[in-house]
């Protein structure tokens, strides 16, 4: 999660990363003075994730705020070898 923390600084259209625990949301915006919010590239990137095969969610009022959460997925395999 502390790499993560780094996107502002790498990537213009990020305004803020925050979360609890292991949830994660990315405030993505037009430009980050005025912090004029982005729809637009937060469906892009949504549908693009999707289209290779990453499960993302999208939030916030204005649905420019991507959520990155790890699945919680426990095989009946990995359960029987605990």
């Amino acid at each position: 999660l502390k790499s993560i923390h780094i996107f502002p600084v790498k990537y213009e259209c990020i305004g803020d990363v925050r979360g609890c625990g292991l949830m994660v949301g990315i405030d993505l915006v037009k430009n980050r003075e005025t912090k004029e919010l982005n729809s637009e590239l937060a469906s892009q990137i949504h549908e693009l994730s999707k289209d290779l095969g990453l499960l993302i969610g999208k939030g916030g009022l204005h649905r420019n705020v991507l959520r990155i959460k790890p699945p919680l997925c426990i095989t009946n395999l990995y359960h029987k070898t605990r």
